[in-house]
């Protein structure tokens, strides 16, 4: 490819792989806070997450965490619904896309009603919404059991 003139460009890593579990630090995004207020689970789940001091990350746009997730090589992105806290991301769009990335590096996308992973459920409507854990498998695992009580 041509590259403008006094431009440079150069790989940091060959390849993208999510880490393996143990982690130096661990990093937790977690969005819709307000819906934790509602949500005893959620707020469990967030105050776990302060007390074994794991490392906030959250910037309030999607695209930026899942970059974090990739560069960090772990993470893990919390999105709940339900209540007054309704589905946003479209999922034909958002959750599909987002999904096949983090699976493809080895991690784990889900949908935080059922567990299911998001690849897994068809698309019925182009403007179909829901919403999203995304992270390594161990952390969107745990997140799963804290939130839905089951295994994932």
């Amino acid at each position: 490819a041509v590259q403008p003139a006094g431009t440079a460009h150069s790989l940091l890593r060959k390849e993208i792989r999510l880490a393996a579990p143990p982690f130096k630090t661990r990093y937790f995004a977690p969005a819709n806070l307000r819906s934790a207020a509602e949500d005893e689970k959620y707020m469990s789940l967030i105050t776990r997450f302060i007390t074994e001091k794991w490392t906030l990350r959250y910037c309030g746009g999607l695209v930026p965490d899942v970059v974090h997730v990739l560069v960090q090589g772990q993470g893990v992105y919390v999105m709940p619904v339900g209540g007054t806290s309704k589905p946003k991301l479209r999922r034909l769009y958002e959750l599909c896309p987002i999904a096949l990335v983090l699976e493809t590096v080895g991690g784990k996308a889900v949908d935080p009603v059922h567990g299911r992973g998001i690849l897994e459920t068809e698309v019925k409507d182009c403007d179909e919404r829901g919403g999203l854990i995304f992270g390594n498998v161990e952390e969107v695992d745990s997140v799963i059991e804290a939130l839905l009580g089951k295994s994932a």
